[in-house]
């Protein structure tokens, strides 16, 4: 089997994301006090597919950049690329959960004031 950067950065995003999804409620202070089985279970899966989308993104845009690199030519950055990259930045740091949710939240606040939005009438 051929050692590629690719698999290098997959085997790294596995162990990585596996722990955040372990670690990832300590690392940033998230109090565990009382929390069930389910919760944790959430919590893992939650981050643990948080940081693998991170990595898996970093994988898509590797080969650009390691192609940029090997053959000293320039960049080819697309605005696909640009999306790429800060979604892998986010997940591979551990910040893609809670980007979602605060995105997510802050939409649903902001629908909420739109008066009549989503609104059925009977």
């Amino acid at each position: 089997m051929k050692i590629t950067p690719q698999l290098v950065i997959g085997i790294l995003g596995i162990l990585s994301s596996f722990f955040y999804g372990i670690w990832a409620a300590r690392i940033f202070s998230v109090d565990e006090t009382g929390k069930k089985w389910y919760w944790r279970l959430h919590q893992f899966w939650l981050n643990f597919l948080g940081s693998a989308s991170g990595w898996i993104c970093l994988i898509i845009i590797s080969p650009g950049i390691i192609n940029s690199i090997q053959n000293n030519a320039s960049l080819e950055i697309s605005k696909g690329g640009i999306v790429l990259f800060l979604l892998a930045f986010t997940g591979v740091t551990g910040y893609l959960p809670t980007a979602v949710i605060t995105v997510i939240q802050g939409l649903s606040i902001i629908i909420s004031k739109v008066p009549g939005f989503l609104k059925l009438d009977k």
